[in-house]
């Protein structure tokens, strides 16, 4: 546990993180990063075919959720309608796992992408040019799959434990699945941070360690992110690119890799 970490620090990592990210498209407009990036044009053909097929398998998965079919249960029929809300249970656990999941397979796909934003990043703020080689690719997307598998991981546990204590309190599921939003986001910014501490050699123990000492900017970054990408077509080309660029800014600016023990 951090001792140092406390409601305070987390508002203004939070408030920090969301001044970085006002910042980001002039640091991408004037350092004309879009350039480098067409040069892999497969890179930007790929993203924007992920972008079509994750939008499209969202807008079917938000219109399953609000035209489920209701059944109509006889009142008086206690055990019936205890198990058809046990089964609406499980359904809503299944699509909160399978909702935040789905945006942490995004980011595996699209590790590329933000990869190669937090480099050119990285050589602008440092002034200190970084390699960029297929085999640095490769270990990134290693990582990022290592990453978010812990954070789905994570996750998963949180999300089984309060099921429990919404049952035991009689908590709506409605409310459990906000809250989730927010976990499963939380392991979303950290993905973005981890980028950066990669970038200085951190293990992942010990990225761990800093991005939940800037909680609130991490949860900052999770929460936008989680929304940009919900965005149809533009939001799953934009994100990584701003997650990437707002990560690197602020971790280059408030030292996020200098490990708080």
């Amino acid at each position: 546990m951090l001792k140092n970490l406390n409601t305070k620090d987390s508002i203004s990592h939070a408030s920090k993180c969301i001044e970085v990210m006002t910042t980001t498209y002039s640091f991408f407009m004037e350092n004309k990063l879009w350039k480098g990036f067409f040069k892999y044009k497969w890179i930007a053909l790929a993203t924007i075919g992920i972008s079509l097929l994750f939008s499209y398998w969202m807008i079917c998965d938000v219109a399953s959720f609000f035209t489920s079919p209701s059944v109509d249960i006889p009142i008086n029929d206690a055990s019936i309608i205890a198990d058809q809300m046990s089964d609406e249970s499980k359904k809503e656990n299944a699509q909160t796992a399978i909702s935040g999941g789905s945006k942490y397979l995004l980011l595996i796909i699209l590790e590329i992408v933000i990869f190669y934003f937090s480099v050119k990043t990285i050589e602008i703020l440092t002034k200190k040019e970084q390699p960029i080689s297929i085999s640095s690719f490769w270990k990134a997307e290693i990582r990022m799959i290592k990453v978010l598998v812990r954070g789905f991981v994570q996750a998963l546990v949180v999300q089984i434990l309060l099921s429990i204590l919404f049952r035991i309190f009689g908590i709506p599921d409605g409310i459990k699945r906000f809250v989730m939003f927010f976990v499963y986001a939380f392991f979303v910014g950290h993905a973005f941070f981890d980028n950066y501490n990669e970038l200085y050699k951190l293990s992942i123990k010990k990225s761990e360690i800093t991005t939940k000492h800037h909680f609130g900017a991490t949860l900052a970054l999770g929460t936008i992110s989680s929304v940009l990408l919900l965005i149809p077509l533009i939001g799953p080309i934009v994100t990584p690119i701003f997650a990437a660029l707002t990560a690197n800014i602020y971790g280059y600016k408030y030292k996020l890799n200098e490990v708080v023990e």
